[in-house]
């Protein structure tokens, strides 16, 4: 809801085509931009994690081995570079951020807290 409120009031998110399709249990849409959703589930994949399971605490974000994924996002980032205020949203970016924050030093993040509930509830599909 929050995504769909800043993207009203100018947050460019990408084309619409680009964005993660409304189902039937989400009718207002997700709001993720689907390249930075699989850009992110290939980071922690290459780190040994999923969306559910973060990579263990000494995998480095610094590690030369993710080179292919940090031009793979800068090719990415550089199709919204034409725009003004930007951004993304990914949950997976709560245990991805150190990679951006690393390729977008002036990063500007806004975390969102959930009741681990009512997230529970909602990924059960209920």
């Amino acid at each position: 809801m929050l995504t769909k409120l800043l993207h009203a009031g100018g947050l460019y998110l990408g084309t619409k085509s680009e964005l993660m399709p409304a189902q039937a249990d989400n009718p207002d849409g997700f709001w993720e931009h689907l390249g930075f959703v699989r850009l992110n589930d290939e980071l922690l994949h290459e780190l040994g994690g999923d969306w559910d399971l973060p990579p263990r605490f000494d995998e480095s974000f610094t590690s030369s081995r993710l080179d292919p994924l940090r031009l793979k996002a800068r090719l990415l980032i550089e199709r919204f570079d034409w725009e003004s205020v930007w951004g993304w949203k990914d949950p997976r970016n709560s245990l991805t951020l150190p990679f951006w924050q690393e390729l977008l030093p002036g990063l500007k993040t806004l975390i969102i807290v959930r009741n681990p509930l009512e997230a529970a509830h909602s990924m059960r599909g209920v």
